[in-house]
Order: structure tokens, then sequence, then C-alpha cells
């Protein structure tokens, strides 16, 4: 018995230290994880200074409202053509009177901002490519007393309306005579007219 476990613990020492044959394979729970290597991080970000906000964009309600003497603002507060362009035209250094009611042919007359006589006829349209119409009476008036007669056409409305000065007399005018009532109605007429109040 003796000489038994005599042999047994001298098996047991030669089996100290453990090597490959004895010792059981590690397993993926009891192995270490590999340390990531700290030369392939990606360096840190630099961090962007803050940027400054742009302005807010002005709404259609906080837009600038047109000058008190602008043609946009004159149509606004005269629903009549012929009141808004008397007033637009005053401001710019003429000096003429409404004679509308009066049924002589035209709509204003007085004096230019050279002093010349002048007599006026309104006309409104939307877009200058589009015909307006003239009465036999305002076409007769224009023929028998020439000079110092204009029309004066407000094109459009609001902050786009323009007004455009057109003499009726030049000889290359373009307008045709239709029989609705024998009126002389113009066609091609936004190229002989001018701004007014332009250079």
């Amino acid at each position: 018995m003796k000489v038994g476990r005599y042999r047994l613990h001298v098996s047991a020492a030669r089996a100290w230290p453990p090597t490959s044959r004895n010792w059981p394979a590690p397993t993926a729970a009891s192995s270490p994880r590999p340390r990531a290597d700290s030369s392939r991080r990606p360096p840190p970000r630099k961090s962007r200074p803050p940027q400054p906000r742009p302005p807010p964009r002005a709404s259609a309600s906080r837009r600038r409202p047109p000058p008190h003497n602008s043609l946009a603002s004159v149509l606004k507060r005269w629903r009549a053509a012929e009141l808004a362009t008397k007033e637009y035209l005053n401001h710019l250094g003429w000096t003429l009177r409404d004679v509308s009611g009066q049924n002589v042919g035209y709509d204003l007359e007085g004096t230019d901002p050279q002093g010349q006589p002048v007599r006026v006829e309104v006309k409104k349209v939307d877009r200058p490519d589009a015909r307006f119409a003239m009465t036999n009476n305002e076409m007769s008036l224009m023929l028998t007393q020439p000079g110092g007669y204009l029309l004066a056409i407000v094109v459009g409305d609001g902050r786009h309306a323009q007004l455009l000065l057109l003499d009726p007399s030049l000889t290359d005018l373009p307008k045709e005579r239709v029989c609705r009532r024998w009126d002389w109605e113009f066609t091609d007429w936004s190229r002989f007219a001018r701004v007014a109040g332009g250079a």
C-alpha cells in the first residue's frame, strides 16, 4: 500500500508543471480579448466654430410699403384711373385738373412740366399688348385739334403698375376701325409710348 501511494504521488509530481499534453485547451470564454491597437484609432475631430445664423427672410407682411407718391400707392388710394393719373403726374411737375365729368372728349387738362398746354385722355389696360379703344368724339377732337393731346395709359396694378404716355397723332401708330361702335382701336401702341417720369 505504501509503495503504491508513493508511486501515485511521484506520478502526480511528475505531471507538474502542466504541458500541452495534460492541460485542457482554452475556450473562447476563458481566452482574453485582444487589445485594440491605439495607433490605428482615427484622430479626434476638430470642433467647428459656431456659424452665424442667416437673417430671417422678410415675409410679405414685413416688406416695405411703396412710397407715398409712387404709382402703386396712388392707384391704391384712387379707384378711378383718371384721379390716380392726375395725382401722379402732378407729383412729377404737371399741373392738371379733372374734367372727365364735362364730356369734353378727354379726362384731364392743364400744362406739362415745360408749361405747354395739354389734354390727357386716360386709359386702363392689364398688359402692354392689350387693346384699348377711343370713341369717335375723342378721335375727332384729336384730329381737329392736334398738338397737346396725349393718352395716359395705366398698365397693370400694384407694384408693377406703369403709366405710359402716348401721342395718338403719330402717323406710324397702328390702329384699326372696328364696327362695334365705329371706335378706333389701338393695336401695337406700346412701342411708341414712353414711361411717365422716365428719362
